[in-house]
């Protein structure tokens, strides 16, 4: 499947160009890639590297809690991460990966 640039207002150009990505599978197909295969593989990633030494989805993560009284000292404590927070992380990446054809994506966001 190629694109040939036939003119038009940059609104048309863009259509073409982007719907010519989809092509090449139909819309039932694109729905099963979006809704199964990439929840369910990112899934998979996240039961692989979950809670292991140096990964991406850690049990817990130190946290430094303000105690009162104690002149505005606090200590780090351990808590424990939502799992539902590695879910919602790893089908993000999943997609992220699916769009930019890697898993060495660096995302930056600001805030």
């Amino acid at each position: 499947i190629t694109f040939v640039d036939s003119g038009g207002t940059s609104w048309d150009v863009f259509r073409k160009e982007f719907l010519t990505v989809f092509q090449p599978f139909e819309w039932k197909v694109w729905m099963l890639i979006m809704f199964f295969f990439i929840p369910a593989l990112s899934i998979l990633m996240l039961t692989h590297e979950y809670g292991a030494p140096g990964s991406a989805y850690p049990r817990t993560v130190p946290v430094l809690v303000q105690e009162d009284g104690i002149n505005g000292q606090g200590r780090v404590r351990e808590r424990p991460v939502p799992i539902i927070k590695h879910v919602v992380e790893s089908i993000y990446v999943g997609i992220l990966a699916f769009f930019h054809n890697t898993f060495s994506q660096g995302v930056v966001t600001v805030g």
